[in-house]
């Protein structure tokens, strides 16, 4: 809702330019008071006595009868009569149209005030300058929604980014503790497990065949992670050539399910070269589990102690698994 009226200091309503809807002032409202709520009524009082020669914005929202609230905008003219300005979007609107809409005021004053060229040519001059400060709000309509634009893309593709990790697609470094804890949360009392794997020797794949060719043989280990028949398992990037996974739901971990567990991965995983560019590479990788509810039920340490008996099989000569119960033996 909106409305444009002419007041004097008793509230009186002398004239209405405009009101939407157009029975907000009906033609029997003569008085300013009788639109609003009556708790409201003093703080008008108030907000008129503070009206000088400037516009004056009321901090105030008024509770107009059946209507949204609305802020309002006071101008003095030089008759003492008033201008007032309501509108319910007003906390809504940005800097520049607020500016635009306190100019307009400062022109229809000076039209109220002035009759500089006679009747027509006051029309005209005043008709012109409604029309730039028109295209001013709408060049700053128009900004407002291109930064919007730009500021919603942004706002997408820096969430992709921190849910999803941008090489590989897995859940992220900045995600996967959140996914972790939304995972357990949801059935608190069941076991999981987590293993922190490590590519060996991904570093001479790098050296070797380049960066280009590194990168599509991380994609390629996550893709194969993706593919592991595990169900209830999140496929997650650490950093570099460490990923995870945690599998959760579980009523029974024990040795034979971590050596299971193992073979599945190392089946859908080393199964196959990975070729590229006329270069046929293997995948080999060590590993560490740790249990959730057993070893641990804080997620920080669930990932550091598996990290632990990853390194331990890392020592031990690659291309191994350590439980962390196993590794502090």
């Amino acid at each position: 809702m909106s409305f444009l009226a002419i007041i004097d200091d008793e509230f009186n309503i002398i004239e209405v330019k405009w009101s939407d809807p157009v029975y907000l002032i009906m033609q029997g409202n003569k008085d300013l008071k009788s639109l609003i709520i009556e708790e409201d009524i003093l703080q008008l009082e108030e907000d008129l006595k503070k009206v000088d020669k400037d516009i004056y914005i009321s901090k105030n929202e008024y509770h107009f009868n059946d209507y949204n609230k609305a802020q309002t905008i006071f101008l003095r003219r030089k008759d003492k009569r008033l201008l007032v300005f309501g509108c319910s979007d007003f906390k809504s609107m940005t800097d520049e149209y607020v500016r635009v809409i306190k100019r307009f005021m400062m022109v229809f004053k000076e039209s109220c005030e002035e009759d500089k060229f006679g009747t027509t040519e006051s029309i005209r001059y005043n008709f012109e300058k409604i029309q730039i400060l028109n295209s001013q709000l709408v060049v700053a309509e128009r900004q407002l929604e291109k930064k919007n634009s730009q500021l919603n893309e942004l706002n997408f593709v820096l969430n992709n980014r921190l849910v999803k990790d941008a090489l590989t697609g897995l859940v992220s470094k900045y995600q996967y503790r959140d996914e972790i804890a939304k995972m357990i949360e949801d059935n608190p009392n069941k076991l999981g497990v987590f293993m922190f794997i490590d590519i060996d020797d991904f570093k001479s794949v790098n050296d070797t065949y380049g960066h280009n060719v590194g990168d599509e043989y991380l994609i390629e280990f996550a893709n194969r992670l993706k593919g592991l028949p595990i169900e209830n398992t999140i496929h997650l990037r650490i950093a570099g050539d460490e990923f995870g996974l945690f599998t959760y739901g579980l009523d029974v971990v024990d040795e034979t399910y971590k050596d299971n567990y193992w073979k599945i991965i190392k089946d859908n995983i080393m199964n196959r070269q990975f070729a590229i560019k006329d270069v046929q590479l293997d995948f080999s990788f060590s590993a560490g589990i740790s249990v959730y509810g057993r070893d641990t039920k804080e997620i920080y340490e669930l990932i550091e102690f598996a990290d632990v008996a990853m390194y331990k099989a890392k020592k031990s000569g690659k291309n191994k698994m350590f439980s962390y119960k196993n590794s502090n033996k």
